[in-house]
């Protein structure tokens, strides 16, 4: 007999890209194919930006009014460990996020679970890779919104793993208008004079088509070697040319560079992968369940034809949350964003 679960949907909303459809859509096709061992029924509140008042409110009238087994959603890491006190016991909470944030482990109670991709290890992985393999000449780029995410702490953290005291010059945007993109033409602009040997560019959505059309019209890909996450070097294939090199981490599986499944439709994978979570917290286990995933840098290219051409370069350099500097940072006031829109 089927085993009768109630889920909890805590669905983002965001006008640009569709997220927490995705999100459900990838969490459905896991689910579904276990209809003989869990008759589940989903019930599906909108939290906007997910900030940590609209997660409790939601979190309320799941418990009050719908009365779920489970809660799962996309909420990034600092918003879970926030608002977590007020989260009810007895129910079960499988949260997704790519990994925007460092989030202190040890506040989560036993019932909470973050499914996430750890993009901050990522960063800090591409960082620790540049500084040792291509120069110390480097610098850091962003737009502005985009700070408020964990990639220049990382960035800190891989220096200061090498031993290097000050940061990377920082080349990040103005603050644009409301309801406009940043001026990331003008960051170019700013690394052309600069000229480092290498650059971490911490853009994503249309903001990444830009700048990587302005680096490659200045001719920048000749001298600089470019680093970015992976949906950062998915806008290659944007360009109208093959010259242009991001240095990317990539998720594969031991046997095989095939990265379609795990490194596209990312709020889609969360959504699996959450699916996954829930079914083995029910002594169910997936008949699709990931097996030997690993993180390695990748040289990505276009390819004449379209795709991306790949080109392994080494494993990942790991890095563990007892890190003595990671540490320092959770003990530290911050100030970051509530929602989990990045990479859109």
């Amino acid at each position: 007999m089927a085993k009768s679960l109630d889920i909890g949907l805590m669905m983002p909303y965001s006008s640009i890209y569709p997220m927490g459809k995705l999100f459900k859509n990838g969490l459905i096709e896991i689910l579904d194919h276990h209809k003989d061992e869990i008759d589940y029924t989903l019930h599906q509140e909108f939290v906007g930006p997910a900030s940590i008042e609209e997660v409790n409110k939601a979190d309320d009238k799941h418990a009050s009014y719908n009365d779920v087994d489970i809660v799962s959603g996309i909420v990034n890491s600092r918003t879970v460990a926030e608002a977590s006190a007020s989260f009810k016991k007895g129910t079960q909470y499988h949260f997704a996020n790519l990994g925007e944030h460092l989030y202190d482990q040890k506040r989560l109670p036993d019932h909470v679970a973050i499914e996430s991709r750890s993009i901050w290890k990522e960063v800090y992985a591409l960082t620790n890779y540049a500084y040792n393999s291509i120069s110390k000449n480097g610098a850091y780029a962003a737009s502005f919104y985009d700070t408020g995410y964990a990639y220049a702490q990382m960035v800190d953290v891989a220096l200061k793993d090498n031993g290097k005291k000050d940061f990377l010059p920082v080349l990040v945007s103005q603050i644009p208008p409301p309801g406009q993109p940043s001026n990331v033409e003008e960051v170019v602009d700013r690394i052309e004079r600069l000229m480092p040997d290498w650059i971490f560019a911490a853009f994503c959505g249309s903001e990444a088509t830009r700048f990587l059309k302005a680096f490659y019209k200045k001719g920048l890909h000749k001298k600089i070697k470019l680093l970015g996450l992976s949906f950062f070097s998915e806008k290659l294939l944007e360009l109208d040319t093959d010259e242009v090199a991001v240095l990317s981490v990539l998720e594969t599986t031991e046997d095989s560079l095939d990265i379609s499944e795990y490194n596209k439709n990312h709020f889609y994978n969360l959504g699996r992968n959450s699916a996954r979570s829930i079914l083995l917290q029910n002594g169910i286990e997936s008949q699709n369940q990931k097996t030997g995933i690993g993180k390695s840098i990748f040289s990505c290219k276009m390819k004449d034809a379209g795709g991306l051409y790949l080109e392994k370069v080494q494993s990942a350099k790991q890095i563990k949350m007892n890190n003595k500097h990671i540490q320092e940072i959770l003990k530290q006031p911050a100030s970051v964003w509530q929602n989990p829109y990045m990479c859109i």
